[in-house]
């Protein structure tokens, strides 16, 4: 079988006040990790390519032994589009836990990948969004790109903006999103 790419974006492992914010149905964050990472390995293989589009971990009470261990569970080759939840450095991610790359954006061709979508006007008052998401829209347009995939939106709404296409975990059941399938169903070929 040849390799895929995937994406997925936004796995909040042990964060606890996602299953409440999103009204996801478990009955802790431990049990959500569990139910991610069957989701994940059920499509994804060993040599795989995953595009991880941010917010890897989020919660807080656990040691880095216990993120590792989780992240080792996962199938693929992990690329990481940092999130606004991805505070550790570079080297953490890739010499400790063992993400492949840390990136700012990905791009293929005429498809983008960064963490939160291109659209957004409502930076709540924060100066280093504004200025990192006009950065982005000016590699985008620098890289003669059409569509994007992001995650960041927890909003079932936002799920595809025009040419932008949500990939966060929990709107999709915590399935896998399978690059090729999905810009042929969206007719993004």
């Amino acid at each position: 079988m040849s390799k895929q790419i995937w994406l997925y974006s936004d796995t909040h492992f042990f964060h606890f006040n996602c299953i409440k914010y999103d009204s996801l149905p478990f009955r802790d964050e431990f049990e959500m990790n569990e139910y991610i990472i069957d989701k994940w390995n059920s499509k994804i293989n060993k040599d795989d390519f995953v595009i991880h589009l941010g917010d890897l971990f989020v919660g807080h009470d656990v040691t880095n032994e216990v993120r590792k261990f989780l992240f080792s569970r996962l199938n693929g080759i992990v690329t990481l589009i940092r999130g606004n939840h991805d505070k550790k450095e570079d080297s953490w991610y890739t010499d400790y836990i063992g993400v492949e790359k840390v990136l700012p954006f990905y791009n293929l061709g005429k498809y983008f990948f960064c963490h939160s979508p291109l659209t957004i006007t409502d930076y709540r008052g924060n100066k280093n969004v504004e200025e990192q998401l006009t950065l982005l829209r000016q590699v985008y347009d620098e890289l003669k790109c059409e569509y994007v995939f992001h995650g960041h939106s927890h909003n079932p709404k936002s799920l595809l903006y025009l040419n932008h296409y949500n990939c966060i975990a929990n709107k999709h059941d915590f399935e896998p999103i399978n690059f090729k399938e999905k810009i042929e169903e969206l007719g993004w070929k």
